[in-house]
């Protein structure tokens, strides 16, 4: 099921100082981005239909914090869940 709903990559990475979610948004093949708050900075997670692209975009780009620890994950149930909850709550605005 998460196969079927979620097929693209996550890019998950933390950072120090706090990303523009909207900025992420605008690369090449991100589909969803998710900036939670964390000890001096952010947790980052980047669902993408494009892995190469959007790390190279990430890695490329000037930005105003220090991002660290890449890494490539699939779908959670917790993201398919976030996912559905937020189509939900789109089809009842």
């Amino acid at each position: 099921m998460i196969q079927e709903h979620l097929p693209e990559q996550i890019i998950a990475f933390e950072c120090t100082g706090t990303p523009d979610a909207a900025e992420l948004k605008r690369i090449p093949g991100v589909v969803q981005v998710l900036v939670t708050p964390a000890n001096n900075g952010a947790s980052v997670r980047v669902r993408t239909t494009n892995p190469d692209e959007t790390l190279s975009a990430l890695l490329g780009t000037k930005r105003a914090y220090s991002a660290r620890g890449f890494r490539m994950e699939q779908g959670t149930l917790e993201d398919l869940f976030l996912l559905l909850v937020g189509e939900r709550r789109k089809g009842e605005a």
